[in-house]
């Protein structure tokens, strides 16, 4: 099956220490909205695509399965989310936030036009791209999450595992960087680290790759059915994924698989529970 071709993403966890500590930031700062919240793990609403944002403790997955939590002290930079605000206002509204929060910002007031795109980095050492763009604006959000960007200390091999393996479709490098088309509004896009430290004047980023191994975010892949899942699992074992064990139910009663990409990065295949209302939080807007 044609995975990378078929379906969206489903959900992007970043992968922290302590989720109850990094909340606010994404609830009270960003404005996410959570829908979720479990043991460990909390699950925001969608912004503007079918990609959900989700914080998941790493302690938690390595004590049920075999990735290992990786250090705090020395998070590497691994993934760039991009966030397409409805208007410049929008984003400056935004930029003075962070400003406010002493979040650092990449690109300074000196370097950027009022109201213009920027980076910055979270407390989890995500990057995120700030713009404004008709992506929000069409989907009726005050900011789409619709571009997710992996940096890979070898693009070759991981774009040929994202090809060959995955079956995303074949892309160019253009600049280090190859980006497949969107599913339901959510991008992949891979980016050599090398360029992506010579554009972003983020030197640090090269100074990180003996840690670019640590398993900082997970990508989810939501189905309706477990047989679903297990034939995805049994066509992509043939095709040389490393899937840890076979599909399995986990503590957090969901049906699942695992595999990590070239670049340590873990991917979900899982069943949708089908009590998964249930478990939403109610809505407050």
């Amino acid at each position: 099956m044609n995975l990378g071709q078929i379906w969206p993403i489903s959900a992007l966890c970043i992968l922290c220490h302590d989720a109850d500590r990094v909340l606010p930031f994404y609830r009270d700062v960003l404005g996410f909205e959570p829908r979720r919240a479990e043991e460990s793990f909390y699950h925001f609403a969608r912004r503007g695509t079918a990609t959900s944002l989700c914080l998941w403790e790493i302690g938690h997955i390595a004590r049920h399965t075999i990735f290992r939590a990786h250090s705090e002290a020395a998070i590497p930079n691994k993934i760039i989310l991009s966030l397409t605000m409805a208007s410049a206002s929008d984003v400056e509204a935004l930029y003075r936030k962070l400003a406010a929060e002493n979040m650092p910002l990449m690109n300074g007031p000196a370097e950027r036009d009022i109201g213009s795109g920027f980076h910055f980095i979270d407390p989890c050492a995500v990057i995120w791209e700030v713009r404004a763009g008709a992506a929000a604006a069409d989907a009726g959000s005050t900011a789409a999450l619709d571009r997710i960007t992996i940096l890979c200390s070898d693009i070759a091999a991981t774009q040929s595992f994202y090809e060959d393996k995955i079956k995303f479709p074949a892309g160019s490098l253009v600049d280090g960087r190859v980006t497949y088309p969107a599913i339901d509004g959510t991008a992949l896009s891979l980016w050599d680290v090398a360029a992506a430290s010579d554009r972003l004047g983020v030197s640090e980023l090269l100074g990180q790759q003996d840690r670019l191994s640590a398993k900082t975010i997970m990508l989810a892949y939501s189905f309706a059915e477990l047989e679903t899942v297990t034939r995805l699992y049994d066509d992509l074992r043939q095709s040389g994924v490393p899937f840890d064990e076979a599909p399995a139910h986990f503590d957090w009663d969901f049906n699942a698989a695992y595999f990590c990409d070239p670049e340590g990065n873990i991917w979900e295949l899982f069943e949708t529970p089908s009590n998964i209302e249930q478990r939403m939080l109610p809505q407050t807007g």
